[in-house]
């Protein structure tokens, strides 16, 4: 499905939640709804002590894209009082005490599946080789560096009827140096979890990656961040962004984080190999099934 920019139908009818489907796991309170144009996304609110969480969600997101990856479609969707107070079970939940969400605008990614194909968080080690963009884990580690990503890399794994798989990444809530945009990240802290993927046979060519970083329109993304809900920018985020273009714009800059993250990737992968944690994935996790 061709994407189309959340930013290019600013005036248009805005896209409402119309309908709880369930809970997911993770810090940011996300759950599944379905919306008035008939697609499920995984929708998170705004959060009172989480600043800029939207900003680094949508921004990150269209970091990703701008630079290649593959990433969920995503929109702003709008809250109205009657599904809060319809749905407590979807308020955020800080220190054991759930937070009434204020109405408005929330972040709704696209939800990936389908009748045709299945998603999956965890692959094991011996599924990596059907990876159909198993290059682009590289890519993602060097924008998430940039990035001041301070958190493990998350993605999920849509499997097609010719079993191969497509990773998407998701999750940038932790994008721009966190909550308050201060926080900045080694590269080990930003690296996806299970670091067999950095195998360096599938590191795309220098020349390659240059050539995305010479094509990568960081003007345009600036200009989509000053687009975003005024309720959902965030003056520190918005610097933190700033600092991570100049970052990917900057041929030098590219090089030198490769050299880092090339040099790392065999510790790393050494490391996963090694490490009892990577013996909790004997096989695939599904995410759901589809109804």
């Amino acid at each position: 499905m061709k994407f189309v920019s959340p930013f290019a139908n600013s005036g248009s009818r805005q896209t409402s939640l119309r309908r709880h489907m369930l809970n997911l796991r993770g810090s940011t309170g996300p759950f599944l709804a379905l919306a008035s144009d008939g697609v499920p996304y995984v929708v998170k609110y705004a959060a009172s002590n989480r600043n800029g969480l939207l900003f680094s969600e949508a921004m990150g997101t269209e970091l990703f894209r701008g630079f290649g990856l593959t990433v969920p479609n995503w929109k702003p969707l709008f809250v109205s009082d009657s599904f809060i107070n319809s749905n407590q079970q979807t308020w955020p939940e800080y220190d054991g005490v759930r937070e009434r969400p204020q109405a408005g605008l929330a972040f709704g990614s696209r939800f990936l599946l389908s009748e045709t194909n299945a998603i999956f968080e965890i692959l094991p080690g011996t599924s990596h080789q059907r990876i159909q963009n198993r290059d682009e884990f590289w890519l993602a580690w060097l924008v998430d560096v940039c990035a001041s990503h301070h958190s493990h890399r998350k993605a999920i794994f849509c499997q097609s009827a010719s079993r191969q798989f497509v990773s998407h990444f998701i999750d940038h809530s932790h994008t721009f140096g966190g909550p308050r945009g201060e926080l900045l990240a080694a590269p080990r802290a930003c690296s996806y979890l299970d670091t067999r993927v950095y195998d360096p046979a599938w590191c795309p060519p220098l020349d390659v990656i240059r050539t995305k970083a010479s094509s990568f329109d960081a003007e345009s993304v600036w200009r989509n961040s000053q687009l975003l809900p005024l309720e959902w920018r965030c003056r520190a985020m918005e610097s933190a962004l700033g600092d991570c273009l100049s970052k990917l714009t900057s041929d030098s800059h590219i090089v030198r984080t490769l050299e880092v993250l090339v040099n790392q990737s065999s510790s790393v992968r050494q490391e996963a190999i090694a490490s009892p944690a990577t013996k909790y994935v004997p096989g695939f996790k599904r995410l759901l099934s589809h109804p």
